[in-house]
């Protein structure tokens, strides 16, 4: 965080892993000076589907998600999610933890999860901690993310 004089108003900044800026005023910045993460942890977990997807190839009855959650000092806690996307960009779960595991967690609970934003991993593995760190940021506030996703023209040879 990065604290500011802006006229008469103190605001603190926060980095996030998308470069986007988010200020609060001075009475919020009390509270977020004594915030602290203390703990970052993450989960697999099956969402049912309240009816049968149906496809020529497949039947979908549900779909796995990777939740990242992050609780602070004062009880707050922030949660992201990402769904992996192997037949698209051949992304996995098992990715997912070992980036977590190895590259996300320590960094989110040393107050350096901006380093996060140079790292070589799965984008949406970053946008579900963005989440999660945006959401613990502003827990009473509705989320609106714009996301993009650009694949390459290329032949498809299999389904």
């Amino acid at each position: 965080p990065v604290t500011i004089k802006d006229g008469n108003n103190l605001c603190e900044i926060f980095f996030r892993s998308t470069y986007e800026l988010h200020s609060t005023d001075s009475n919020a910045l009390n509270k977020r000076v004594a915030m602290k993460i203390v703990e970052c942890v993450s989960e697999i977990y099956d969402v049912k589907l309240r009816e049968t997807f149906k496809t020529a190839l497949r039947e979908i009855d549900s779909f796995k998600v990777f939740q990242i959650r992050i609780l602070d000092s004062q009880g707050n806690v922030g949660i992201g999610e990402c769904v992996a996307t192997p037949a698209i960009v051949k992304d996995n779960f098992e990715d997912f933890q070992s980036i977590f595991d190895n590259k996300i967690r320590e960094r989110v609970l040393n107050g350096r999860e901006e380093e996060v934003a140079q790292l070589e991993i799965w984008p949406s593995i970053k946008s579900a901690l963005d989440c999660a760190l945006e959401n613990l940021s502003e827990p009473n506030q509705d989320l609106n993310i714009a996301s993009d996703v650009t694949l390459p023209v290329c032949e498809v040879n299999a389904i």
